[in-house]
């Protein structure tokens, strides 16, 4: 089965995030742009998975538990989990891990939790985009002892691990994320990558989303068979040769 897939999306939760960036106003969207699998990759956090979670088992869409955490290296790395439980317990350990300042709304706009009716609940006022203290390799090791995927996000953009490490580390990599479509054969070629290309939207407005554009050839929808998938490497990109 061919399941179109964006995994990298950004609600309110995140600073910078538009205020449509709920889950009303995205599931219409992801359905819309014949999307069946996604995941909502807020900065540091997690806490509008779970509604999320909620609205894609009403609709028919698969959620893949996920987020996106900065490194002291200021390096972006995302993190995809098989229950919400073990997502909620990576983010506590982030979220103590970053500085504690506090988000200025004016710069980076609001951080919001909210219910299945988009009402906003909650606002977070510690500044969610800042870097942890924890290293690229204490990430990698969190994320896989919680029985998670670990892929460095944007390789091809800032804040990742080329831009500001400059080489791959030895570590137990799942998947490489590449924003622009364009450099995926090039760079796959350059580093001799075997394991999976990713390429998502990371969407911080709904305008954003990815149209058809990664597919995971999957048995069936569940959060199981995707993490199947991965591991047999069957991530492809449209119009890119596998």
């Amino acid at each position: 089965m061919k399941c179109y897939a964006d995994l990298h999306i950004h609600s309110v939760l995140s600073p910078c995030a538009d205020f449509l960036m709920t889950p009303r106003n995205l599931i219409p969207k992801l359905k819309e742009s014949g999307l069946i699998i996604f995941s909502i990759t807020d900065h540091n956090d997690c806490r509008n998975s779970r509604i999320f979670q909620k609205k894609a088992e009403e609709n028919g869409l698969l959620f893949i538990p996920g987020i996106e955490i900065q490194s002291a290296e200021e390096v972006h790395i995302l993190g995809y989990f098989k229950n919400i439980e073990s997502l909620e317990k990576v983010a506590k350990i982030i979220k103590k891990s970053l500085p504690q300042i506090e988000n200025s709304e004016e710069i980076y706009g609001y951080q919001l939790i909210v219910d299945e009716n988009d009402d906003y609940i909650e606002k977070e006022r510690a500044f969610l985009a800042g870097a942890s203290s924890m290293g690229i390799d204490e990430i990698a090791k969190l994320i896989k002892e919680n029985g998670g995927i670990f892929i460095p996000a944007h390789i091809d953009r800032g804040s990742s691990i080329l831009s500001n490490i400059g080489y791959f580390p030895d570590l137990s990599y799942d998947g490489f994320e590449i924003y622009n479509k364009s450099k995926i054969s090039e760079l796959r070629e350059k580093y001799k990558f075997v394991k999976p290309i990713f390429s998502s939207s990371d969407s911080h407005f709904k305008e954003g989303i990815e149209k058809k554009g990664m597919y995971i050839e999957m048995e069936k929808l569940t959060v199981e068979a995707f993490f199947d998938a991965v591991k047999a490497g069957k991530v492809y990109i449209e119009g890119v040769e596998k």
